[in-house]
């Protein structure tokens, strides 16, 4: 058995789980790894699935941003603010709410 199975396979499993950029074509696309590491007999398999996310990856970097400065003016803001789901009858309510009204039941 080599030395560095263990550091290869920990390196390895890290990879496995993550998105990655390719450039291709001048192009950039981007992937989702998943998978694992598999033993059968005494023998090691890598079992691994490759999904292009290049579609839908702009899309979930401008609603990260949103989210992030959506974030940024609630942290900053001395207002009341709550959100309220008409579907599920749910609210969320602020910081600010909670220290003013304490939290609600």
């Amino acid at each position: 058995m080599p030395r560095d199975l263990g550091e290869v396979q920990s390196q390895l499993n890290g990879w496995l789980g993550n998105e990655s950029s390719y450039i291709c074509c001048s192009m950039v696309h981007w992937f989702l790894q998943r998978g694992q590491l598999l033993i059968e007999n005494g023998e090691r398999f890598l079992h691994s699935i490759f999904v292009n996310i290049t579609g839908p990856k702009p899309i979930c970097q401008q609603l990260e941003t949103s989210n992030q400065r959506y974030r940024a003016v609630l942290d900053r803001s001395d207002s009341v603010i709550f959100e309220f789901n008409l579907k599920t009858g749910r609210a969320i309510f602020s910081d600010v709410w909670k220290k003013k009204f304490s939290s609600p039941r």
